[in-house]
């Protein structure tokens, strides 16, 4: 029975470190470099913006050692607030605030090219091209960014990239957990973690459990 109590103790604790975060939590995040370098302008329902950058954040952290102690990588999800140098965030798990369809695009969307997006800087700018695309497209032209309710310039051939990754954006794998990350003082940014394989769960169980009997037997 003790060791039985063990075993569940370790499985316990490999779920914890396998399950999403279930309620809300904070993070202080600090604006370290944008992966991507080509810029351009993009078009919402008629306003264009300055020339900006589009790519990929990196951020240092503060305040959450769960998942991110190391720092944090994350796409810009709300285009009409700037991104402060540094800001307290709400960490909000899943996709909550999209609708079904787009929820489906953005995970099919990460499954199958957010690897690519670490190819390049074009790469990493046409990532978060098709997901301004997918977030912010309300016309009925599909997702494509040459044209609709909201469009970019070519950001040095990253548009295209990005129109050909949303013509053909396949299926969600579940690959990835997705967290939101809201503030009212600095645009509201979008991070995956990778969903682990269940032997990588087996493996971490086994190991604390291994852990824990050692532990036993020397006091022992």
């Amino acid at each position: 029975m003790q060791y039985s109590r063990l075993a569940v103790a370790a499985l316990a604790a490999a779920l914890v470190f396998s399950a999403p975060i279930a309620q809300a939590n904070t993070i202080q995040l600090t604006y370290e470099n944008n992966l991507g370098n080509p810029t351009g302008r993009i078009t919402d329902d008629g306003t264009r913006s300055p020339t900006i950058r589009a790519g990929e954040f990196e951020f240092s952290t503060a305040g959450d050692t769960l998942y991110w102690d190391d720092g944090l990588s994350a796409f810009c999800i709300q285009i009409d607030m700037a991104l402060a140098g540094t800001a307290e965030y709400e960490i909000v798990s899943g996709l909550g605030s999209f609708s079904e369809t787009q929820q489906g695009h953005i995970a099919a969307l990460f499954s199958n090219y957010y690897a690519a997006s670490k190819a390049s800087n074009v790469a990493s700018a046409a990532f978060q091209l098709a997901l301004w695309e997918i977030i912010n497209e309300s016309g009925d032209s599909g997702l494509n960014l040459s044209g609709g309710s909201f469009s970019a310039t070519t950001f040095g051939g990253a548009r295209e990239l990005a129109n050909g990754w949303l013509a053909n954006l396949g299926e969600d794998t579940g690959a990835y957990e997705f967290y939101m990350f809201i503030s009212p003082n600095s645009q509201n940014l979008l991070a995956v973690r990778p969903v682990p394989e269940p032997a990588t769960l087996a493996l971490l169980g086994a190991g604390l459990l291994g852990g824990a009997l050692l532990r036993r037997r020397r006091k022992a």
